[in-house]
């Protein structure tokens, strides 16, 4: 029922619909590209500047670590650490306060140097107190312990923590190393740690640093200890998404990015996205009229002329044009067709006058032959009438041998229908030559079979015509092995060796138009094998002095 309906409906309509629905489905898979688009593009920029920003973060780590671990190693082995034994075992007040005083004047230089240090000096671990330090005074003498960063070599860095030094706040990592020349005192540096990211995405974003020992040693959440056997490189964690990134030396970093953060992001794409939906729509509509007005004004044009070709008006008449090429080129080939079709038409009605006349001649084909069987029915009867035997037998074959020959109903006969055609044949020849003829059947089974009907009498005329000699022997033979064999033998002239191969050569590849062959002989190949194909063998046999022989192999068929 809906497949009739959908036939009812005409090509105008049906275009006004899809440009209709068309264009929505288009509007709502474009709106969903821009949105997988925005997303996927934010998400790109937000993971390059989150990816960036761990990288610089662990490179900020590793290049504190490496400006740590040079400062400390020239304050536990370097001159100033030399000084700092001198002093501790010196015993004269002045020589003990001019060590003090160059002492102070190396870190001091040091710290200059390096203007992210914070807190700079030697450490009492006995009495827990500096014993010198730079950048003023710390507000604690306790160290941290147990806070460990990483391991590196002989050093055992700390943090990220807030640094010791008074009237300072920042984000430090700290390092303690024992002088071998001084027992019991630590060379302490702490260094700042910039952690706030770079791009504006991300100001509200958190750190949290896993140890290498697999604590938490900096965490900018209360959350952050859930993180402590996270292995994924991205997640969530509550309201934020994080991703995971590991430094050489075990530690791992991980950056937490709000959610409202993420979809304050989508909300500030969105006002441009609108904007270009709004401008695909507009274009769309401006280009859907156009279409619909450059279609449904040609097809009305093309309509009225193929209304005029159904009504039968065939005139060539000038036509409105479109003025839109594919149209314009189609009516022009409706006006090739309209004459095409007016030739048509005319040469049908002179084909129907040229087959009528083909009728009269075909009748007239039909009644000359009539009259000559007529005319020899009665040389017959008069032949009996004056008792001339010979030639009542002569032209009661021929008679006989004429309406075999011009039988046009069928195309095949038995064989047996083939040989009686042949010896009326023979027996006209008979009347002019002296030769002898004998059919031979080896199996009465072979005179069912049918074959192409006036095969036989071409072989048998080249034999009488071509081969024998006076009184001599014509033999045609037929039996049945699995296919249908005949073979016209005579015992005459016949061939030399080059004439039979050149003659055999013809016959194999059966050409239409054989110089050796003869119009006999290439009729009778031409016939079979059309009839065959491939299935036909064709053998000429000859022997000079000696007679030829001629098979014909081809399926039995009854």
């Amino acid at each position: 029922m809906a497949i009739s309906r959908m036939h009812n409906i005409s090509l105008v309509k049906r275009m006004v619909v899809l440009y209709l629905i068309g264009p929505l489905l288009l509007f709502i898979v474009f709106c969903s590209f821009i949105t997988w688009f925005v997303g996927r593009e934010m998400n790109q920029e937000l993971q390059l500047s989150i990816d960036s920003d761990l990288k610089r973060t662990i490179n900020t780590i590793d290049e504190t670590v490496g400006t740590l671990t040079m400062i400390a190693e020239q304050m536990a082995y370097g001159y100033v650490s030399t000084n700092l034994t001198s002093m501790l075992l010196e015993e004269n007040p002045y020589e003990k306060s001019r060590l003090i005083g160059n002492i102070s004047d190396e870190i001091n230089v040091m710290s200059f140097t390096n203007t992210g240090i914070r807190l700079l000096g030697y450490y009492n671990r006995e009495k827990q107190e500096f014993v010198f330090l730079a950048n003023g005074a710390a507000d604690t003498h306790v160290l941290p312990e147990n806070n460990y960063l990483l391991n590196r070599y002989e050093f055992s860095f700390q943090g990220p923590h807030i640094s010791y030094a008074k009237n300072y706040n920042d984000l430090v990592i700290s390092v303690n190393k024992k002088v071998p020349a001084a027992e019991g005192i630590d060379a302490y540096v702490e260094l700042t740690l910039d952690l706030n990211p770079m791009n504006s995405f991300l100001q509200e974003s958190e750190f949290v640093i896993i140890g290498s020992d697999g604590h938490i040693v900096y965490s900018g959440i209360e959350e952050g200890k859930e993180l402590l056997g996270e292995r994924k490189e991205k997640g969530s964690l509550g309201d934020y998404f994080f991703t995971r990134a590991e430094g050489e030396d075990g530690y791992r970093v991980f950056i937490l990015v709000p959610r409202k953060e993420y979809y304050q992001l989508f909300r500030k794409m969105l006002p441009a996205a609108f904007f270009a939906v709004l401008c695909f729509g507009a274009v769309f509509s401006v280009v859907v009229f156009l279409m619909m007005k450059n279609v449904v004004r040609p097809l009305h044009v093309f309509e009225e002329e193929i209304c005029k070709i159904q009504q039968g008006d065939l005139e060539n008449r000038s036509y409105q044009k479109t003025l839109i090429p594919e149209y314009d080129h189609l009516l022009d080939e409706v006006m090739i067709m309209k004459q095409r079709i007016q030739g048509l038409l005319e040469e049908r009605e002179a084909a129907q006058r040229v087959q009528a006349k083909a009728r009269v001649d075909q009748l007239l084909y039909k009644i000359n032959p009539h009259f000559l069987m007529n005319s020899l029915d009665t040389i017959h009867w008069l032949a009996v009438a004056e008792n001339t035997k010979e030639i009542d037998k002569v032209a009661r074959a021929l008679n006989k041998l004429l309406y075999y020959n011009l039988k046009v109903d069928r195309n095949t006969v038995r064989l047996e229908e083939e040989i009686q055609a042949v010896r009326q044949y023979v027996l006209l020849q008979q009347s002019r030559f002296t030769f002898q003829f004998a059919v031979d059947i080896q199996d009465e089974k072979a005179l069912q079979a049918r074959i192409p009907r006036f095969i036989l009498q071409p072989l048998v005329e080249n034999a009488i015509y071509h081969g024998l000699r006076e009184n001599g022997h014509l033999v045609l033979m037929a039996d049945v092995e699995e296919k249908l064999n005949i073979y016209v033998k005579d015992d005459g002239e016949g061939m030399e060796p080059q004439m039979l191969d050149e003659l055999q050569e013809e016959a194999r590849r059966g050409k239409k138009e054989g110089n050796k062959l003869g119009i006999g002989l290439n009729y009778v190949i031409q016939i079979l094998r059309e009839q065959f194909g491939e299935n036909v063998t064709i053998q000429v046999m000859s022997r000079k002095q000696e007679g030829t022989i001629i098979h014909i192999s081809m399926p039995f068929e009854e």
